[in-house]
């Protein structure tokens, strides 16, 4: 039997489909009744058995055009079932990638605007997490932003998405992204609710932790289910690398050992990044450190300080110069590690500084421009 349904009625098309899938084993009646599409839905799990991937995604394409030929008030239930049925089937016979190519022609066929589009998305990510293919579902968060409020989302529903697009980022070795989006995860969690996302805050507090390619922490420590982790052993950790330096780490490691090893911290990272972090605090306070200084202070021997700082300033902690000669290290800048309110009054006098030097500047051109146009 073909399974090119596209081609005919409606009518034709549920029938056609019917016997289709009663030929493949299906427990199905064959009827011409095209308005309830349960039966179709129910039973198409069938049609993943099969060799032929064009086969199923016609016979899959089919049912999705006769759902979309249903009122919107019935529309939703069915939208979620079929999304539901579909992602269970399609990974129970290792056949993701086809249903996310299919579930992606369905989302492309709901109007932008339409929170039927959610669930649809949801499974695309599921598909994305369980094949790799990250990089056929939109992941940028200023358009999820967008889709948000095209689609009424509640607040559960958003933190469900920002959480599964986390689990999925993480899968697909994105670690930066998925930092961004555990962010603005708990981001989303204020006042009395922010209790709720403590295992959010968790994963979050871990998985940058262990993040080789970060080292500043300062943007966590002030979230409100970061506070509300207070008194547990990962906030005191994350307190460590946001405020404190090597001695303080080496007698929490020393006391937490079993903690760091159950958590799966690299606990050879966690010394190399709190020595990195301990640097940037000395670099502060002294723009000219001498070897011996580092040395003690960093727990390293003169001869590894030379590769350290190389280190450093490459994972831009500090901009310096290396004096081998006079065994020093000549401090150009540092990373802050934390950015407290008298810092920011800093800056913002630097930025009054410099506007008002550009606007002398600008006068003095326009001086200059008018005395050219207008010779004696």
């Amino acid at each position: 039997m073909s399974t090119n349904f596209i081609d005919c009625s409606e009518q034709e098309q549920a029938r056609e489909i019917r016997e289709f899938l009663k030929s493949l084993g299906a427990e199905i009646e064959v009827s011409d009744n095209s308005a309830d599409v349960n039966d179709i839905v129910n039973t198409c799990n069938v049609v993943w058995k099969l060799d032929n991937s064009i086969d199923i995604e016609s016979v899959i394409n089919s049912v999705v055009s006769l759902l979309l030929l249903l009122p919107e008030e019935l529309l939703k239930p069915k939208i979620d079932e079929f999304c539901g049925i579909v992602v269970r089937d399609a990974t129970e016979t290792k056949k993701l990638s086809l249903c996310l190519k299919v579930l992606i022609g369905l989302f492309h066929a709901l109007s932008e605007h339409s929170a039927l589009r959610y669930p649809v998305y949801m499974s695309m990510l599921t598909c994305a997490k369980g094949t790799g293919q990250l990089q056929m579902v939109v992941t940028d968060l200023v358009t999820l932003k967008l889709w948000r409020d095209f689609w009424k989302l509640t607040d559960e529903n958003w933190q469900a998405l920002l959480r599964l697009l986390h689990e999925t980022l993480i899968t697909c070795n994105e670690g930066a992204l998925a930092a961004k989006t555990m962010y603005e995860l708990l981001s989303s969690y204020t006042g009395e609710k922010a209790g709720e996302a403590r295992e959010d805050s968790i994963r979050c507090v871990e998985a940058e932790l262990k993040n080789p390619n970060v080292y500043l922490f300062d943007h966590l420590i002030g979230l409100k289910p970061v506070e509300a982790l207070k008194g547990t052993k990962i906030y005191e950790l994350l307190d460590i690398f946001v405020n404190k330096n090597l001695t303080e780490y080496q007698k929490f490691e020393g006391l937490n050992k079993t903690f760091l090893e159950e958590s799966s911290f690299d606990q050879g990272d966690l010394l190399r990044k709190i020595r990195l972090l301990t640097l940037a605090s000395i670099a502060l306070e002294n723009k000219e450190l001498s070897f011996a200084t580092l040395s003690d202070k960093l727990q390293l021997s003169n001869d590894e300080i030379e590769s350290f700082v190389i280190e450093a300033i490459r994972s831009k902690v500090v901009k310096a110069k290396i004096d081998q000669v006079n065994q020093k290290v000549l401090v150009g800048s540092v990373a802050h590690r934390t950015f407290s309110q008298a810092e920011w009054k800093n800056l913002h006098s630097v930025l009054l500084s410099w506007r008002s030097n550009i606007e002398s500047v600008s006068k003095q051109i326009a001086s200059i421009s008018l005395d050219l146009n207008n010779p004696l």
